[in-house]
């Protein structure tokens, strides 16, 4: 059998997934990546806000009633549908920039934050956004 770089190499979906995000091992690592993200989008290229206005929160909720504790964050770039449904797809080289210059130093960038949500998490995770009063959401 030959190993050879083409269109119809076969990867099993769970052990492709389980490999790319073996990296990530605690919180640390996972709110890191997703506060990596939230500066990468406040750049020139992707929503150009001010150094004045750029911000980022971390939200914890702590489990009760029944209820799962929760994590997430939050900023001010505001995602637009394009931009969840790119980082919607793993291992994309071009989802973070598409096309921009900038983004060539970040070609990876994207992966960490989805890897985190699925490695250290159970139950849905979800990457939203809201630009122009519209709320936009990856697929499920």
């Amino acid at each position: 059998m030959a190993i050879e770089r083409d269109s119809s190499i076969r990867f099993d979906p769970g052990g492709t997934l389980s490999s790319v995000t073996r990296w990530i091992t605690n919180h640390d690592e996972g709110v890191a990546e997703w506060l990596k993200n939230a500066r990468r989008a406040y750049q020139v290229d992707r929503a150009n806000v001010q150094e004045k206005h750029r911000s980022a929160v971390l939200l914890l909720g702590d489990a009760h009633d029944g209820s799962p504790a929760r994590i997430g964050v939050l900023d001010v770039g505001g995602a637009t549908l394009e931009d969840v449904t790119a980082w919607s797809t793993w291992q994309d080289p071009s989802a973070s920039g598409r096309g921009s210059a900038l983004a060539e130093e970040e070609a990876t960038q994207g992966n960490g934050g989805k890897a985190y949500m699925y490695r250290l998490f159970e139950g849905p995770a979800r990457i939203l956004g809201v630009r122009d009063r519209r709320l936009n959401l990856n697929p499920a």
